[in-house]
């Protein structure tokens, strides 16, 4: 029951995680793609992003510049606020 009355809360987080998703990975694509082997293209970006922003941290792909470093912690902060936004 909660779930079906919720849903349309439960909606809107995953639009916004899919948004951030989106948006986190093209942004570290573009400042990391000519000093990073790690964001070759915006799939492997995107792995970075989904990790990130879940808050599993793997830590097999970081970014090196200070730009993405920044960004990247925006988007670990992000990440905290998504999984509090639905509870």
């Amino acid at each position: 029951d909660v779930v079906v009355n919720e849903r349309k809360t439960l909606l809107s987080s995953l639009y916004v995680m899919f948004i951030l998703t989106i948006s986190t990975s093209a942004l570290l694509y573009f400042v990391e793609r000519d000093y990073n082997d790690g964001f070759n293209s915006l799939l492997d970006s995107m792995w970075w992003s989904i990790i990130t922003l879940s808050t599993v941290g793997y830590g097999d792909v970081v970014p090196h510049t200070y730009l993405g470093k920044i960004l990247g912690s925006i988007a670990a902060i992000s990440g905290f606020g998504m999984f509090a936004l639905p509870a």
